[in-house]
């Protein structure tokens, strides 16, 4: 996807080519196929089994959080969806005084993440319906249920219309007037309530 003219697409069209490149290079560099190779590998590796199935060794009580987990790490562009919270050093500010105060991220200092990890979810999910039956030794997670909702723009506007989340007084602004987040903490605020 290449365009050499400007148009409302192309920052789009850009970060897919991205992706689609580390994807292309992850995968050469371990030596997968395609990405179905990796899914079967990483699986059975999380599962205590060898190349061709069987079973060398226990295998992790937490395979669908496992995969996600290997799903952020090779691809994080596109697995990762994690956030970072910064605070001015020394401070004692809360994370929204902080974002009030537009202070400068040189001296602030990380003071805790937030992981979503939407679409590996999403893809474990799809994974355990589509093939639990026909490969219960792989993809029949005995953890699937503890795998979160999937924290997308929907379910935060749908808590907030039945009064269960409350945005701060700016984020709920931006949401009212439909106009685009300033910064991935306002998105990381909606999405994580």
């Amino acid at each position: 996807i290449h365009s050499t003219k400007h148009s409302p697409v192309r920052p789009l069209a850009s970060k897919i080519v991205a992706v689609c490149n580390e994807m292309g290079r992850t995968m050469r560099a371990r030596q997968w196929e395609g990405f179905s190779d990796f899914v079967m590998e990483t699986l059975k590796d999380i599962r205590g089994m060898d190349p061709k199935g069987q079973q060398k060794s226990k295998g992790s009580i937490r395979p669908a959080a496992d995969f996600v987990k290997e799903l952020g790490n090779a691809f994080p562009s596109v697995f990762k969806d994690v956030y970072e919270f910064k605070q001015e050093s020394g401070d004692s500010s809360t994370i929204e005084e902080e974002k009030e105060n537009k202070q400068d991220s040189a001296t602030q200092t990380t003071v805790g993440m937030v992981h979503i990890y939407k679409k590996a979810q999403l893809l474990v999910n799809e994974l355990h319906k589509r093939f639990k039956d026909e490969e219960p030794s792989i993809f029949n997670f005995e953890d699937i249920d503890n795998m979160t909702v999937c924290a997308d723009n929907v379910l935060p506007a749908a808590l907030r219309h039945y009064g269960i989340l409350e945005y701060s007084e700016e984020l709920g602004r931006r949401v009212d007037s439909r106009r685009p987040l300033k910064n991935r903490e306002m998105e990381c605020a909606m999405r994580a309530g």
